[in-house]
């Protein structure tokens, strides 16, 4: 797992809602199957160890960033 900082589109449509930024881990595998092929959800460990499922359709931005969490990459 690696940590990363995640913008999606949260809202109902395209004209309503607005975008949003989490601090997150994703699963190397994840990472993988992203890159090789768009599938429609993803699983990152958000807060404290919380799941959180995220459709791929909302993401607009996916950064990895070192030394989150007290871990190195």
């Amino acid at each position: 797992m690696k940590s990363y900082s995640l913008v999606y589109w949260s809202g109902v449509n395209d004209e309503t809602g607005a975008f949003k930024q989490i601090d997150c881990l994703i699963n190397d595998e994840t990472v993988k199957n992203l890159l090789e092929g768009k599938p429609k959800f993803i699983s990152i460990i958000i807060d404290d160890g919380e799941q959180m499922l995220i459709q791929t359709d909302n993401i607009n931005q996916i950064k990895q960033v070192y030394e989150k969490y007290d871990r190195k990459a």
